[in-house]
């Protein structure tokens, strides 16, 4: 699966510091306060966030079945964001997709 991907060390370091990096940003961007991340409307900065998050951490079983493989392999942990701001964003997320996107998401 790796040559399929292209996977190599150098790829997945440089992969996971860009993922850092965008986290710390969606972070900041949180921290500035406001409904949503930009204000006090919905924007594409909002449901960007709302996908991207599903890299970190996918929506719990309840609103978002999936095998427990892919939820496994699609938790990750940041290490440069606190966890506080890193549960914040992901309350977000989940508000995000209750009042905008729909809820519950079937990806089986």
């Amino acid at each position: 699966m790796a040559d399929k991907y292209g996977y190599s060390r150098v790829t997945s370091s440089t992969a996971q510091r860009r993922c850092e990096e965008i986290v710390a940003a969606f972070v900041e961007r949180h921290s500035a306060g406001g409904t949503f991340l930009y204000g006090d409307t919905l924007t594409a900065l909002d449901l960007g966030w709302a996908a991207f998050a599903a890299l970190v951490q996918p929506l719990p079983e309840d609103v978002c079945p999936m095998n427990e493989l892919w939820r496994d392999l699609y938790t990750w942990t940041p290490q440069q964001s606190s966890p506080e701001s890193v549960a914040a964003l992901l309350s977000h997320r989940e508000r995000i997709y209750r009042e905008w996107i729909g809820l519950p998401v079937d990806v089986r």
